[in-house]
């Protein structure tokens, strides 16, 4: 088994005239492009490239706090749908199928969606425990 940490934010995206915008509120990153597609695509690279950079500058425990989110308990009960990241135990995979950097993708409805994605253990170790945003 490996332990990983499963993060989930929320985006919204609207038609601005030409363009699309996609925003992720919980860590204020935004896109924008021509297409909806293509803005959300952005926007996940975005939340990709924030989380890496946190992480190789060794700030990502601090980065997460500045933008709202707290510590939770092992067992507490995240809200679904919530801005969260959280730990999680996964089988562990063959030797070359290792993450070497955090990995996101996409969820999406009519008007708004989520990011999902893992960042792997070694790479955060000591910087994170399960935390959550805090309630606005």
């Amino acid at each position: 088994m490996i332990t990983e940490y499963q993060v989930r934010l929320n985006a919204w995206f609207r038609n601005d005239g030409r363009d699309w915008i996609a925003w992720c509120p919980s860590i204020n990153v935004m896109s924008q492009a021509r297409s909806r597609k293509r803005a959300l695509e952005s926007l996940r690279q975005a939340v990709e490239l924030w989380f890496e950079s946190c992480i190789d500058r060794r700030v990502l425990n601090d980065a997460l706090r500045e933008v709202g989110f707290v510590k939770c308990s092992d067992d507490e009960t995240l809200r679904e749908g919530a801005d969260s990241v959280t730990i999680r135990t996964a089988q562990a995979p063959a030797a070359d199928q290792i993450r070497q950097k955090p990995t996101f993708s996409l969820g999406t409805g009519r008007r708004a969606g989520y990011i999902e994605g893992v960042i792997p253990a070694h790479l955060a170790a000591d910087q994170l425990g399960q935390m959550k945003r805090a309630a606005s």
